[in-house]
């Protein structure tokens, strides 16, 4: 499973499951129905649902997407991501296993909803969120911010 270097989507295809890509760090290419080629991506009614990085440290999601489920970036190599103003959630364990994750870059007014599972903080992640709007009333951010050393103010 994990050496799968593409995929393509059949157009009969009606369900996904969450981490349905998850552990295909060797992943190039997505195609057929819902693929995303400008995101090299496969989104569903503005849910980002698997990535293929192609050997890619930077990953910037496309403005429109409002939730990345669950292991969407399971496993990758990604090292920085940046979330569009349309972000409302990101999934359980969405980038679980991203041990070279250090930085993610939000840009929204409000905060993404999101459990503390959705990111591992043990290598060092940081989160970047805009200095002027206050992430600390979402009831999931503020247990995150408590621990000033994840938040960097931008």
């Amino acid at each position: 499973y994990t050496a799968l270097d593409s995929i393509n989507f059949p157009e009969s295809i009606k369900q996904f499951e969450d981490r349905l890509l998850m552990g295909c760090k060797n992943l190039k290419k997505i195609t057929g129905k819902f693929s995303n080629a400008a995101q090299n991506a496969m989104v569903y009614e503005g849910r980002l649902l698997a990535v293929a990085l192609n050997g890619m440290s930077e990953y910037e999601v496309e403005e429109g997407i409002t939730n990345i489920v669950r292991g969407t970036f399971a496993d990758q190599d990604v090292a920085v991501v940046r979330m569009p103003e349309s972000l409302e959630r990101i999934g359980q364990h969405a980038f679980e296993g991203c041990a070279n994750l250090k930085e993610v870059y939000f840009t929204s007014q409000r905060a993404p909803f999101m459990s503390k599972s959705s990111f591992n903080f043990d290598n060092g992640l940081k989160l970047y969120i805009p200095g002027k709007y206050d992430y600390s009333k979402i009831s999931d951010w503020s247990q995150i911010i408590k621990d000033e050393e994840k938040i960097v103010k931008y």
